[in-house]
Formats: structure tokens, sequence, C-alpha cells
């Protein structure tokens, strides 16, 4: 495979399915590709694409409708995170078995904060848990957008340093363990709400 199909796939990711390819696109490939990289220095190794955090995905839903009262695990006075009005934020976690996701509930201290202490901003807990889902799933098709650029960016500079050590007599072309890269889907937690859902028996998700 020619570097010039690798970068045609990485054009339909940076810009969509159906947009004409320019000389231009292959410029700036091979202007990443080149960016800080070195073929007889550095690797191409993929990397697993990183967990989201939990801060990345948390979005602020509410706030305490008075000071948090104390608990097992928090006996202590509250502190200025658990006083009457500070926000109350909510994130989602796919890393549970038995559901398709779970919602957790902090301050602005990263403590557990109990939901029915909090007045919330949207009204109800499911558009709440909407408005994160949103804002996970931006960041998810972010990264992975990114992830399967730096999959592209890899393989042709795996090639590059092929050509690096043998030479380029039997033309331009990458070897066959560079071959164009199998690209990572979303995985949407919309999806596995509308699953939750489902199984449930309840109403469609929007």
């Amino acid at each position: 495979m020619r570097c010039v199909d690798l970068a045609e796939q990485d054009q339909e990711v940076q810009q969509g399915l159906g947009v004409p390819y320019q000389v231009e696109d292959l410029r700036r490939f091979w202007r990443e590709l080149s960016c800080d990289w070195n073929a007889f220095t550095s690797n191409a190794d993929n990397r697993h694409m990183p967990a989201i955090t939990l801060i990345d995905a948390r979005v602020q839903v509410g706030y305490l409708k008075y000071d948090h009262p104390q608990s097992l695990h928090y006996p202590d006075a509250p502190g200025a995170a658990r006083k009457h009005l500070a926000p109350v934020y909510m994130s989602i976690s796919t890393a549970t078995r038995d559901q398709m996701f779970t919602t957790i509930w902090k301050g602005g201290d990263r403590k557990f904060i109990n939901p029915s202490h909090a007045e919330l901003n949207g009204g109800t807990i499911a558009r709440c848990i909407d408005t994160v889902i949103q804002r996970v799933d931006r960041n998810t098709k972010e990264r992975t957008k990114a992830y399967n650029i730096r999959l592209i960016i890899n393989t042709a500079r795996r090639g590059v340093m092929r050509f690096a050590q043998t030479g380029t007599g039997r033309g331009a072309y990458l070897p066959p363990d560079t071959e164009r890269p199998a690209l990572l889907e979303t995985a949407f937690v919309r999806d596995r709400a509308r699953q939750m859902v489902s199984n449930s028996g309840a109403g469609p998700v929007p």
C-alpha cells in the first residue's frame, strides 16, 4: 500500500466521507507524520486509547439544598464543598458489569454526594443524565477520532522506517505488516442508555 492511500484514509477521518481529496491533504499528512519524529531514532508503536476520566465526564447538574449531612465515610464537619449552595457534579462510568453505565455524584472536593440532598438544574435526574451523556459522547467522539488519526500516522511511520532501513528499490509501497489499519468505532454511551431502556421496557431515549 502506498502512503498516499493512508493519506486518503487520514483525510476521511479528519473531514468525513464524501469530501474531495486535495493535494494539500497529502502535504498536511506528511507534516503530521514528520512532526517531532525521526525515522532512525523514534518508534511508531500503537498504544491503547486512554480511558475517559471522571473529571472529563463530569457536569455540574445542581447545588446542595443545605449543608450535606455527615456520614459514616465523611464524619467530619462539612467543608466548603459540602455546604449549602455548593455545586454538585454528576459523571458517568461505563466500567460496570451488571449495568450499561452508572451515575456518580460528587462535590467540588471529589467526595461522594447523596443526590437526594441536591437541587437539580435540569429539574429531573433523567435530564441531568442526558446532559452528561451528551458531554461524554462528544468527548469520546473527539478522542476516538484523534486515536484513529494516530493509528494511520503510525502505520505510515512504520513504512518510512522500513524504507529507511531497506531502501525503495521495489517501489514506494508499505510492506504487508503496515497495511491500512482497521479504525476504532466510537462507542457512544447513548447506545448503552437505549439498550438499558429497551431492556427495562420504558420509553425511548431521544
